[in-house]
Protein backbone atom coordinates (compact mmCIF):
# COMPACT_ATOMS: atom_id res chain seq x y z
CA UNK A 1 0.00 0.00 0.00
CA UNK A 2 2.80 2.25 0.45
CA UNK A 3 6.69 2.29 0.78
CA UNK A 4 6.93 2.67 4.09
CA UNK A 5 5.77 0.46 6.29
CA UNK A 6 4.98 2.47 9.41
CA UNK A 7 2.67 4.71 7.67
CA UNK A 8 -0.14 3.53 8.64
CA UNK A 9 -1.65 1.54 11.50
CA UNK A 10 -2.99 -1.59 11.71
CA UNK A 11 -6.38 -1.05 12.83
CA UNK A 12 -6.46 1.80 10.11
CA UNK A 13 -5.34 -0.50 7.86
CA UNK A 14 -8.52 -3.23 8.56
CA UNK A 15 -10.51 -0.18 8.26
CA UNK A 16 -9.99 1.13 5.17
CA UNK A 17 -10.58 -2.43 3.54
CA UNK A 18 -13.69 -2.49 5.32
CA UNK A 19 -14.57 0.79 3.18
CA UNK A 20 -13.42 -0.25 0.27
CA UNK A 21 -15.24 -3.60 -0.29
CA UNK A 22 -18.74 -1.47 0.29
CA UNK A 23 -20.69 -1.44 -3.23
CA UNK A 24 -19.84 1.94 -4.99
CA UNK A 25 -16.70 2.24 -2.72
CA UNK A 26 -14.35 2.64 -5.62
CA UNK A 27 -16.19 4.14 -7.77
CA UNK A 28 -16.57 7.22 -5.39
CA UNK A 29 -12.64 6.86 -4.67
CA UNK A 30 -11.87 7.09 -8.43
CA UNK A 31 -14.32 9.83 -8.45
CA UNK A 32 -12.59 11.86 -5.69
CA UNK A 33 -9.11 12.09 -8.09
CA UNK A 34 -10.62 12.53 -11.04
CA UNK A 35 -12.57 16.01 -9.34
CA UNK A 36 -8.98 16.85 -7.52
CA UNK A 37 -7.93 17.76 -11.53
CA UNK A 38 -10.73 20.15 -11.92
CA UNK A 39 -10.00 21.47 -8.61
CA UNK A 40 -6.78 22.55 -9.27
CA UNK A 41 -7.44 23.34 -13.35
CA UNK A 42 -9.87 26.16 -11.70
CA UNK A 43 -7.75 27.10 -9.30
CA UNK A 44 -5.23 27.36 -11.13
CA UNK A 45 -7.20 29.70 -13.70
CA UNK A 46 -8.49 31.67 -11.03
CA UNK A 47 -4.58 31.96 -9.73
CA UNK A 48 -3.44 33.17 -13.32
CA UNK A 49 -6.17 35.67 -14.00
CA UNK A 50 -6.78 37.09 -10.99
Amino acid sequence: MTGNNNAFMEYDLEKYQEAWKKPGALTGMLNWYRALRYKFRRALIKLIYQ
